[in-house]
């Protein structure tokens, strides 16, 4: 009696036909020991998406401010709000270095973003270190996230809202690049 063939533990998310490496696929594609979901996402849709997480800071700042400052909350003898707003700009400049280099690093050898849920089974521990390094980051921007969302009502922490989101993908997508890059080499 003729046994069948055990499939592979893996689990493939990408598309249940499977492709030539002509297509533009990446290594992780015929690796059965990765787990992947693509996203349309190449270098070029990445680094806006840097420069989105670079620049947002500064241009949600000077939303949220000046609405602080027309509401009334703050004290009229406290110090001026451009304080806080010229902070974002000097912030901006300094992230602007970390952010590049991130993305820099996580794309480098690679022709696409990867995919934020891959993880590789042959290596656990270089997965989990690197779930780690962005998951520290990702857990401090959820909970903020959830700052947003409890604020009281009419309070002005919603407009930190896009920028906390693009900044949670830019690290999921980053995490993602990290490691499905050189899956099988």
């Amino acid at each position: 009696m003729i046994q069948p063939q055990a499939r592979p533990s893996a689990l493939l998310l990408t598309s249940a036909i499977p492709r030539p490496p002509s297509c533009g696929r990446s290594a992780a594609w015929h690796n059965p020991q990765m787990v992947s979901v693509r996203l349309p996402l190449g270098k070029s849709l990445v680094w806006v998406l840097s420069t989105f997480v670079i620049l947002g800071l500064p241009a949600t700042s000077w939303i949220y401010w000046p609405a602080v400052g027309e509401s009334g909350v703050l004290s009229p003898e406290a110090d001026t709000i451009i304080i806080p707003m010229m902070a974002s700009i000097l912030l901006a400049v300094l992230l602007s270095p970390v952010v590049c280099g991130i993305t820099w690093l996580c794309l480098r050898g690679s022709d696409n973003a990867g995919s934020p849920l891959a993880w590789d089974r042959t290596r656990p521990i270089r997965s989990s270190i690197v779930t780690l390094c962005f998951a520290i980051p990702f857990c401090f921007g959820l909970s903020l996230l959830i700052d947003e969302f409890a604020a009281p009502p009419g309070w002005h922490g919603l407009w930190w809202l896009p920028y906390t989101l693009v900044t949670l993908f830019w690290l999921a997508v980053m995490r993602g690049s990290a490691l499905s890059k050189r899956n099988g080499r």
